[in-house]
């Protein structure tokens, strides 16, 4: 690099031939039309711009254009690809060097001129950085580093002997305190200025003691108080009166009736606020007299039946001894066989207390079902049923149902009609249906619990409500179809979905076969409709049983 920087001073044209490179006018001069024939000779391009392009070599000079007139313009020459000018090897072949490698070899003037081991350094004596060993300045020379900036003014806190510039960082101390904070006019070396100073009385016993004084000036005052002989707080000793008297701390006045609940011994006037017992109360506390005839009580205490702490017995006699040992009632009855107080024991003919008899198996209300559980093994979910339904619930295993009215008590999968039945009521308003639940598997029981409880005659003219439809419909040739519990009908949305194998489905309201929280007037719906992630979801909720009327999804199990 020191090579390039000592030889920008040349002539861009006019330099000392190569040693090796042919002159072609022998003038001993490498001009602009050396340098075009040596670039055609190798068969490098030039051109002629008036414009400087970065990573050009630009020469200025006379050229011959393609007619042979003379002409002078800038020419950009060839650059390889790193940096490197073209260069002629002492082999006469074209080669590429860098720029300052081809300076120094090509021009001897450059001996003279350019020092090739040079070192670089910051060659100004006034700067910070000045190397006495540096030959070719390199351009970082520091001007600022050596010089110190600070306060410069000695009257300011922080002033810096040591600075040459002033930086504008001046610190003065805020009258009256130095630079440290300590007052500069504290006469009596209290620590206060004496610009701050409060003067007062300072002596806390005296009758004038000022707590925000800080310089006392010698007024305090000890014989103050209440000089006036008539007031509450007169004080005798005192010299100095301070305003303190008062007149009506030692006057006493209430209410002067003996009667009166609020009577006050000590009242020197009465007030006119005397308060008396009221009507119906028997103390001056608003205390009534209790069932006891106790003034305030609490009348018979809880758990017992007169005011002499007894209780009523089981027989309901307050005070009494209650059923007669052996006995189960208060009349002396005693317990039968069934446990019926004063009962007959079990009748003649039945095999229990509930008046039911032995079946052929000898079962105390049994159903005569003396053969094992018949399985049925060998369904999955999705396949169709027995009935042509689809399964859509398999328990894992049987499972026996002891069910009176049970049409089928042996059951592990459950389908679903591939048929939804008309809309109808679901019925039943006003009765009371015991033993209806929401679980899967309990459809056929809720069914065959809401034929028996009566709603036929409740609501004659329906003959045709929900639970009876359910439980007329023979599909597939079967007759053990019921209406089904909420969870059963909530099996509809799993995955996949079957819902497409139904004819008539459709999304909206269907009956399940339970009350609403047991309710007489509200049946349990579900409702099916579809998220905003496109997937089937059902919802239970009330529905009044004799206003609104829903399909009917008859499933059964086996």
């Amino acid at each position: 690099m020191g090579g390039l920087f000592c030889c920008s001073t040349l002539s861009h044209a006019q330099s000392p031939a190569f040693p090796y490179n042919p002159d072609v006018d022998s003038n001993a001069y490498i001009e602009l039309t050396d340098l075009l024939y040596f670039l055609d000779l190798y068969g490098q391009t030039w051109s002629f711009s008036n414009q400087s392009t970065l990573g050009d070599m630009m020469y200025y000079g006379f050229y011959q254009d393609e007619g042979g007139e003379s002409q002078m313009d800038w020419l950009s020459l060839p650059i390889g690809d790193e940096g490197q000018l073209l260069s002629v090897s002492s082999n006469g072949l074209p080669e590429w060097k860098d720029a300052a490698t081809i300076l120094i070899e090509t021009f001897p003037c450059l001996e003279t001129l350019c020092d090739e081991t040079g070192v670089p350094g910051c060659t100004v004596i006034e700067a910070c950085n000045y190397n006495e060993n540096a030959t070719d300045n390199d351009g970082t020379c520091d001007f600022i580093s050596c010089l110190d900036f600070g306060c410069t003014d000695s009257i300011a806190c922080n002033y810096d002997a040591l600075a040459d510039y002033e930086n504008g960082t001046c610190i003065y101390a805020n009258f009256p305190y130095d630079c440290v904070g300590i007052c500069v006019n504290d006469t009596d070396d209290d620590g206060i200025c004496d610009i701050d100073e409060v003067p007062g009385c300072m002596d806390e016993a005296s009758c004038n003691f000022s707590s925000s004084a800080s310089d006392d000036d010698g007024s305090c005052s000890y014989d103050c108080g209440c000089t006036i002989p008539n007031a509450c707080n007169y004080d005798d000793t005192a010299t100095q009166d301070d305003g303190s008297c008062e007149f009506t701390s030692c006057i006493v006045i209430g209410c002067t009736d003996l009667v009166a609940c609020n009577y006050n011994p000590d009242a020197e006037f009465d007030d006119g606020f005397c308060d008396y017992i009221q009507e119906g109360d028997c103390d001056c506390d608003g205390n009534e007299p209790d069932e006891c005839g106790v003034c305030g009580g609490s009348g018979i205490p809880e758990g017992t039946c007169d005011c002499d702490g007894n209780v009523l017995d089981e027989c309901g006699v307050c005070g009494g001894s209650g059923i007669p040992e052996g006995a189960c009632d208060c009349d002396g009855s005693v317990l039968d066989e069934c446990g019926t107080c004063g009962g007959s024991g079990i009748s003649e003919g039945d095999c229990d207390c509930d008046g039911n008899v032995l079946d052929e198996c000898g079962v105390c209300n049994g159903d005569n079902a003396c053969a094992p559980c018949l399985q049925v093994d060998g369904y999955s979910v999705g396949d169709v049923g027995p009935a042509g339904g689809v399964v859509i619930y398999d328990h894992g295993f049987y499972e026996y149902v002891d069910f009176e009215s049970s049409s089928y008590d042996c059951w592990r999968y459950i389908e679903v009609s591939t048929e939804v039945l008309s809309p109808a009521i679901w019925g039943c308003n006003g009765s009371v249906i015991y033993g209806l639940t929401n679980e899967i598997g309990s459809g056929e029981i809720n069914t065959q619990l809401i034929l028996n409880s009566g709603c036929d005659d409740v609501s004659p003219e329906y003959p045709n409500y929900a639970a009876s439809v359910a439980s007329s419909y023979n599909g597939g040739g079967q007759l053990d179809w019921f209406l089904p519990s909420p969870s059963e009908l909530i099996l509809l949305t799993g995955t996949p979905n079957y819902t497409d194998q139904i004819n008539g489905w459709e999304l909206g309201k269907y009956w399940s076969s339970n009350q609403f929280l047991n309710s007489t007037s509200l049946g349990t719906s579900i409702d099916f409709s579809v998220n905003a992630n496109g997937e089937l979801i059902a919802t239970p909720g009330p529905s009044n049983v004799m206003n609104f009327s829903f399909p009917i999804l008859p499933m059964r199990r086996f």
